[in-house]
C-alpha cells in the first residue's frame, strides 16, 4: 500500500480499475486489487467471520450509545477511532452470536456494584442494586445522579424467519444518588424490542452504573454486571 504525500486529489476513496483508494485521517492511500482471491470456506474460517461480524455489530451499537462512546473516547489510544477501540476491546469476549460473561461495556471501571435483583420481561427490565456505600471514589458533593446503561442481546431464535441475533442499547432515567440504600431502576422497552422479544430463546444483558453531576456529565462508571436468561 502506498501513501500519497501530495494530496492534489483532496479526499478520495473507491476503486479505479486495479487501483483502490482509501482515506484515513485526511491522508490518501493507494493499493492494488489482488489478482485473485478465494474466500476460505473451512469451518474455522466461517466461524471467525461470524465472530467478527457479531463483534462489529455490537461495537457499532455501543459506539452509537453516547454515554459508552464518551467513556471509550477518554481511553482510546492516539490515532485510533472510538469504534475501532471498542472493536478491539470487546473482541475476546464475543462469539458468533453473543457476548460472554467476561465482557465489559466500558474500557475500565472506577467502582464496584452488587446486584440484588434482576427481572427481565417482554416489556421492561428491573434492576435492584445493593447500597453502594461511602467507601468508593464517588463524591456525593459533585455526583448527584446515577443511571443504568445496558446492552441487550437477543439470540437463539425460535423460528427460521428471525435474524440470528438482535442487539439493543438501553438506559434508565437518571435518579438521585443514594449511597446508603438499595436503588431500583426500571427500563421500559421500545415497541420494536417488545415485538421481537419472544422470538428469541436467549436474552443476555450487560450493564454498568454511571454517576453524573447536575449537568449530566459522567464522572464514574461501575464494573459491568452480566445476566443471561434462557427460555
Amino acid at each position: 500500500m502506498a501513501k500519497l504525500k501530495k494530496q492534489i486529489l483532496g479526499k478520495v476513496s473507491g476503486k479505479l480499475g486495479d487501483l483502490v483508494f482509501r482515506n484515513r485521517y485526511s491522508t490518501n492511500y493507494l493499493s492494488m486489487l489482488p489478482t485473485s482471491y478465494s474466500v476460505p470456506s473451512d469451518p474455522d474460517s466461517i466461524i471467525r467471520r461470524q465472530v467478527f461480524t457479531f463483534n462489529a455489530k455490537l461495537a457499532s451499537v455501543m459506539n452509537r450509545k453516547s454515554e459508552l462512546k464518551y467513556i471509550f473516547n477518554i481511553k482510546k489510544p492516539s490515532g485510533s477511532t472510538t469504534f475501532n477501540y471498542i472493536v478491539r476491546t470487546i473482541y475476546p469476549f464475543t462469539t458468533f452470536d453473543n457476548f460472554t460473561s467476561q465482557i465489559s461495556i466500558t474500557p475500565f471501571h472506577t467502582f464496584n456494584i452488587q446486584q440484588n435483583d434482576f427481572n427481565l420481561s417482554r416489556d421492561y427490565l428491573i434492576i435492584v442494586l445493593n447500597r453502594i456505600g461511602n467507601n468508593t471514589i464517588i463524591n456525593p458533593n459533585i455526583e448527584s445522579h446515577v443511571k443504568i446503561v445496558a446492552i441487550l442481546s437477543l439470540s437463539s431464535p425460535n423460528n427460521s424467519n428471525s435474524d440470528s441475533y438482535i442487539i439493543y442499547s438501553l438506559s434508565s432515567d437518571p435518579q438521585p444518588l443514594n449511597l446508603n440504600d438499595s436503588i431500583t431502576f426500571r427500563i421500559d422497552f421500545p415497541e420494536n424490542l417488545i415485538f421481537e422479544f419472544n422470538n428469541y430463546n436467549t436474552k443476555t444483558v450487560a450493564y454498568t452504573l454511571l454517576t453524573m453531576n447536575n449537568e449530566n456529565k459522567i464522572h464514574n462508571y461501575s464494573r459491568t454486571i452480566f445476566n443471561q436468561i434462557n427460555k
